[in-house]
């Protein structure tokens, strides 16, 4: 197909930010927190968190 490789096509986004209180109900594979919450039960298969020392 002519000009098939100069098309640009626009990719919905992999990752989003939600505040705990906007997450309930919502389960995702990797969830990376900055600090300890309840949302911590949101991840299905990976939970990341950061904390500093």
């Amino acid at each position: 197909m002519p000009g098939a490789a100069t098309r640009r096509t626009r990719a919905r986004p992999r990752s989003g930010r939600s505040p705990p209180a906007l997450a309930e109900g919502l389960a995702s594979g990797l969830v990376v927190l900055v600090d300890r919450y309840v949302a911590m039960t949101r991840a299905t298969q990976r939970l990341v968190v950061l904390t500093g020392a």
